[in-house]
């Protein structure tokens, strides 16, 4: 069918659309390849930097703390939500401050250098102006922390007055509802706002570039007073700023924030709009709020202690400052005459002991002696621990000495935590017997986890702070234990992440269920109260308290602070209140508690976990943390089962990337800049302690790898027996995610090693080789693709020149080696430094003959003919010695008279060959160890070298004519292009012959062109290449019968009767070739190669030399006639009879000493005798012998066979039909 004008149009486009869609396929699977490269790392290591998508489940309360109390009870409805106001503004005070005001005066002092200690230079080290520059960035906040302290003084004395007036005896609601309630809860959310406020004076006083910059920033206002000028201001507006600094330097950088706090007059009233009015609220005075006060403080206390270093340990350590906070107060507002509890202050005292350090916040420390010295002071005759000091640093001597053990131990659970999280949190609830075991189940599994993360956090901060605030030195195992517990935390907060839609998903169901159990627990004691007969006052008070409870439990699937403190407060008041009138038990009040307990932990999880996992501690240890621990991931690689392998990167790294969420918060600087910094110091010392070393090694291993099966001084590594560091691991790792970017350790070796043999091949083109062998050992041992680096795999050079050859034949003859099946030379002497040895085949010959043309052909015979003259000179000399004339008479006369013996039978004994061998021997021998019949061996095979020189040049020739004819239709239909660009010419008949032969085909008439001169002149050039491609392309010349045809002329001359013996030399000629072939292929497998031995595969010039002398002196029958070949069979047929004889022998003597042994052999045997161990290492000898002599004969019999081939194929070159050779 033909195509249509319209299809062949839409061709094009039919062809560029497969194209794009070819390109769009491949494109698809190379995103593929990189998606999965990419995703295959830690799925999974998700901070927002890598997830930025996630699923919240912390709630936002849209209802106010008054809409949630619903209850007629008018006081009972205005005590809650004043105390829920209280709680839910404290909240806020506490979050506010955490999220804005420490972590910038925390990072105060910082430097965007990438070295901590440039980071905490004095003055010394910051330029002048530095620290008065960085202290006005941060003037603002300060001015906006004095207003939060303000507020903060405010809500804590209105928190006291309302809970005062609440805890009082002549309060009717306090005797029906709350006589019998302790509001612990409540009075620890004051206690939390205290440990805000002690969280700032410590964090201000623990900052001493921060009160250095604020003493410098004073004396430059006192400068600028004195000229305001210039410093563009005016006397009014440098007088108001100083009132300003003034108010910041005596509420906020005393450190007596706190102190401030509790010193106030907490029994003047404060109204809305913050002014004190005539009216007083005795709290001093009212001793049921301050016996409530401290019963809450001590509770908070032992129920801290009681949990600390547990396995369900989560932030108790922070109730600890909030109890300590809450006795100061008390003992502010206890009349002075009132001597505190000695016991009391003793135990406070004596608690040292077991917390005497808490982390505030990363680095900043709260220290519990200290703390009671400045705000409960008491003296004690013998303190127990005297010294606070000397307290610190023996717990942290105790805590250094458990430290690892304990590590390992949350380490085991941690990873038992893991895969139990794994298998039982899933998506699915199909194959579970029962939903609420389940949930419960799920519930105890995502606590456990938190309760761990909390526990590897403390550790941690408590390791690395200690040592920094006590100056104690830290060892290499501190370091490893904090980098475990870092992994520890990453592990777990990738592994709720991970499993973030599973835990969300079913986190409601486990607090319904929680509900569903608490009120369960209620619904018996409201069915009591509400079918009892009297309703008293505090009957009515109870039923409300569990109404409203109820009401918060089943009104939502998730509780705000607001709601939890609501939860707090009522189940309080139930609880005491059931108890005391008997509707509820203690066991069912403990059940209670831990409900609630249970659901306030998942209710606020998420927010937990980001709290608990949060390892931005480590951005104050970084300059030692990371780098020894990356150090150690690579040095302590020994095996792929130990505890720091290279699959823990991505969490270590992951834990140190948390610093940026510090460096975004800083004031006296560029927060990019810092982040910027920071990461570029974690990419450094992956660089550093990771990639660069791995590459390293990685090279290196290659490189030995390589060489020590190339070099002979170089031992191959045994893995066995020498320890070798598993560097495949780091390169199986997935790519590293760090603050948005990905690294590949296996890119960056892959592109080191490109690198490196690129540039190293460019300098040495000679050990192109060498390095390509190692990009095929790295992909084949390390998994390793490296890319194509476009340089030649091999030499540009085509090997030595036709001409050069010809120039130095003599030296080429004696330092390459010919194999005649191949037709290819060997150089088997190459110079001292040469990196490689060279080779010659017809192809090379080939480019040189397209290089200088075919007439070279007919010089080379001629340099090899004057060649060949003076080496039949040394051929004549050496036949002509006396010596060797008369031995080879002596032996033809006698093989003449005894062939037809039947000892002989016309095959010359091999004895009388090794005798001649052996006597020329003795004759002496040269420098190189070489005897006069190896040296004219050796003179032969230069004249077998050059033949076969001769030979490849007429192949190379006729291969080149091959090439160039292939263009041609028909070799024997070429017409005269002369002839046809000229005038023509006419037709001839051609006759008939005389001898009756078929005549010749006739010309034909040829029409010419009648073209131009110099076109006639171009087709005449045509037709004499063509002809001389066509001449050269058949048989052409046969040189060889050229060059025994002049040979001949001279040597059979009477001048030269000396050679016609020669043919009886050439068994001991046959036997030299033999043993030189042995040695020379022996030294080539030869770990220690002696340079002075000949090392060679092949020698083929040996018998085309032999062949070519007794073709020239026509001995070729006269040597066949010898048999030798028949000889050497039968000779090495009786040495292998012989060597089995031996063998069988051997065989039976161990057969019947085998049976000796046997019957020797019994149960109360002594073990060998002495002598049988001489015998054992007799018969090892001799068996050893056996097995060398049967390899040295069937060695010898291959080369005898390959000798007799060799001269049998060579013998062809020079047989002729016209004359006797």
């Amino acid at each position: 069918d033909t195509e249509s004008p319209e299809d062949h149009l839409q061709r094009p486009l039919i062809e560029h659309a497969r194209k794009v869609n070819q390109f769009a396929l491949e494109h698809e699977t190379i995103l593929r390849e990189i998606e999965q490269a990419i995703g295959n790392a830690i799925a999974e290591t998700p901070t927002s930097h890598y997830k930025p998508i996630r699923t919240v489940t912390e709630p936002v309360e849209r209802i106010f703390p008054q809409d949630l109390v619903v209850t007629d009870n008018d006081i009972l409805h205005k005590v809650l939500t004043v105390i829920i106001f209280l709680c839910d503004e404290i909240n806020e005070l506490n979050n506010i401050c955490g999220d804005k005001f420490i972590p910038p005066l925390v990072m105060f002092g910082q430097s965007p250098a990438t070295s901590e200690a440039d980071a905490g230079q004095d003055d010394d080290g910051l330029p002048s102006g530095q620290k008065e520059k960085m202290l006005g960035q941060i003037l603002p906040l300060l001015q906006e922390l004095s207003n939060f302290v303000d507020r903060c003084y405010s809500v804590s004395v209105n928190f006291v007055q309302q809970i005062s007036s609440l805890l009082n005896e002549k309060e009717e609601l306090y005797k029906s509802s709350f006589q019998k309630t302790h509001l612990t809860k409540v009075f620890n959310c004051l206690g939390s706002l205290f440990k805000t406020l002690i969280t700032l004076d410590c964090v201000i006083d623990q900052n001493e570039i921060l009160k250095e910059s604020w003493t410098s920033y004073k004396y430059m206002i006192a400068i600028a007073r004195s000229d305001t000028a210039a410093f563009t201001t005016t006397d009014q507006e440098l007088a108001n700023f100083e009132k300003l600094l003034v108010s910041l330097d005596s509420n906020i950088m005393t450190n007596e924030i706190f102190k401030g706090c509790i010193e106030q007059n907490f029994e003047v009233y404060l109204n809305v709009n913050n002014n004190y009015s005539e009216e007083f609220i005795r709290v001093r005075e009212n001793n049921t709020f301050l016996r409530e006060l401290l019963a809450a403080q001590k509770t908070l206390l032992e129920q801290a202690l009681d949990v600390m270093n547990r396995t369900n340990e989560m932030n108790e350590r922070e109730d600890v400052i909030s109890s300590y906070a809450l006795y100061a107060l008390y003992r502010q507002l206890v009349n002075l005459t009132i001597p505190p509890d000695p016991k009391m202050q003793k135990y406070l005292w004596g608690l040292q002991k077991q917390v005497p350090v808490i982390i505030l916040h990363d680095k900043v420390v709260w220290y519990c002696g200290e703390f009671l010295t400045m705000y409960a002071p008491f003296h004690l005759k013998k303190p127990d621990p005297p010294s606070c000091e000397g307290c610190r640093k023996q717990y942290l001597q105790a805590f250094d000495n458990s430290l690892s053990q304990r590590v390992a131990n949350l380490t085991s659970q941690a990873h038992n935590w893991l895969i139990l999280a794994e298998n039982r949190i899933q998506s699915s609830l199909r194959h579970e017997e029962s939903v609420a075991k389940a949930m419960d189940l799920r519930g105890s599994i995502v606590l456990k986890g938190l309760s761990l993360a909390n526990r590897a956090s403390y550790m941690a901060k408590y390791t690395l702070t200690m040592h920094s605030v006590l100056e104690q030195p830290m060892t290499k195992s501190h370091i490893l234990n904090v980098a475990q517990l870092a992994e520890i935390l990453k592990a777990i907060e990738f592994t709720f992440i991970r499993k973030d839609t599973e835990i969300s998903e079913a986190k409601v169901h486990m607090m319904r269920q929680l509900c569903a159990a608490i009120y369960e627990l209620l619904r018996p004691m409201h069915k009591k109260i509400v079918t009892s007969r009297k309703l008293s006052a505090e009957k009515l008070d109870l039923l409300t308290s569990m109404n409203i409870l109820q009401s918060i439990i089943r009104s939502s699937d998730t509780l705000s602070f607001s709601r939890e403190m609501l939860v707090y407060v009522l189940s309080s008041m139930v609880q005491a209140s059931s108890v005391a009138a008997g509707v509820l038990s203690d066991s069912d009040s403990q059940k209670m508690r831990s409900y609630i307990k249970r659901l306030m932990c998942l209710s606020s999880l998420s927010k937990s976990i980001s709290n608990a996992c949060n390892t931005q501690f480590l951005y104050f240890h970084r300059e030692f943390v990371f780098p020894f621990a990356i150090e150690a991931i690579y040095n302590k690689q020994k095996a792929a089962t130990d505890t720091f392998s290279a699959y823990k990167l991505q969490y270590l790294v992951s834990a140190l990337c948390d610093g940026t969420r510090l460096c975004s918060v800083v004031m006296h600087e560029d927060p990019d800049l810092m982040a910027n910094k920071y990461k570029t110091f974690l990419l450094g010392v992956l660089e550093t302690e990771i990639i660069k070393p791995l590459c390293g090694a990685i090279e290196t291993d290659l490189r030995l790898h390589i060489h020590s099966k190339q070099l002979s001084h170089m031992k191959s590594v045994n893995p066995k027996t020498e320890q070798m560091r598993p560097l495949r691991p780091f390169l199986d790792t997935a790519p590293i995610h760090l603050l948005g970017s990905v690294v590949s350790i296996k890119s960056n070796v892959s592109h080191y090693l490109d690198r490196t043999f690129y540039n190293l091949t460019t300098v040495a083109l000679h050990d192109w080789r060498t390095y390509s062998d190692m990009k095929a050992l790295a992909n084949e041992k390390y998994g390793l693709v490296l890319i194509d680096n476009y340089l030649p795999m091999g030499s540009l050079d085509q090997g030595l020149d036709i001409l050069q050859i010809m120039r130095n034949i003599h030296i080429f003859v004696e330092r390459f080696t010919y194999n005649m099946n191949t037709q290819q030379f060997v150089e088997f002497r190459p110079d001292k430094n040469s990196k490689h040895i060279n080779t010659i085949k017809i192809q090379s010959i080939a480019a040189s003959l397209r290089q200088h043309g075919l007439g070279v052909l007919n010089t080379t015979v001629n340099f090899t003919y004057q060649f060949l003259s003076q080496k039949f000179s040394i051929f004549s000399q050496f036949l002509f010695d006396d010596y060797i004339r008369a031995h080879l008479s002596r032996e033809y006369r006698w093989y003449k008279k005894n062939k037809n013996s039947s000892e002989v039978n016309n095959k010359y004994p091999y004895d009388r060959a090794m005798k001649f061998v052996k006597d020329i021997r003795k004759l002496g021998v040269n420098d190189e160890k070489k005897t006069f019949l190896d040296q004219f061996r050796i003179l032969i095979t230069e004249i077998g070298n050059a033949l076969g020189y001769v030979r490849m040049v007429r192949s190379a020739s006729m291969y080149y004519c091959s090439e160039a004819v292939k263009f041609l239709p028909e070799l024997d239909d070429i017409i005269n292009f002369e002839q046809h660009a000229g005038k023509g010419s006419a037709g001839v008949d051609t006759p008939p012959t005389e001898d009756g032969e078929t005549a010749p085909p006739p010309v034909q008439n040829v029409e010419g062109a009648d073209l131009s001169e110099e076109t006639v002149r171009a087709g005449k050039n045509l037709d004499d290449c063509l002809s001389t491609l066509i001449d050269n392309f058949s048989e052409g010349s046969d040189y060889f019968k050229v060059l025994v045809n002049v040979f001949q002329s001279v040597l059979l001359s009477a001048e030269h009767d000396h050679l016609k013996t020669f043919f009886m030399i050439v068994p001991a000629l046959c036997i030299s070739w033999v043993e030189a072939s042995l040695q020379a292929k022996e030294s080539m497998f030869k770990a220690t190669r002696i340079l002075s031995k000949e090392i060679y595969f092949t020698d083929d010039g040996f018998a085309i030399g032999l062949s070519y002398c007794l073709a020239i002196l026509k001995q070729t029958k006269k040597a066949q006639s010898l048999h030798w070949f028949d000889t050497v069979n039968a000779k090495h047929e009786v040495d292998v009879a012989n060597i089995r004889v031996l063998q069988e022998a051997r065989a039976e003597k161990d057969r019947k000493k085998a049976e000796k042994a046997k019957k020797r052999r019994s149960f109360f045997s002594r073990g060998k005798p002495e002598e049988d161990d001489e015998d054992d290492q007799e018969d090892y000898e001799e068996i050893h012998s056996l097995q060398l002599s049967d390899k040295r004969l069937e060695a010898t019999r291959r080369e005898t066979d390959q000798l007799f081939y060799s001269m049998s194929g060579a013998s062809i070159f020079f047989k002729r039909t016209d004359v006797d050779t």
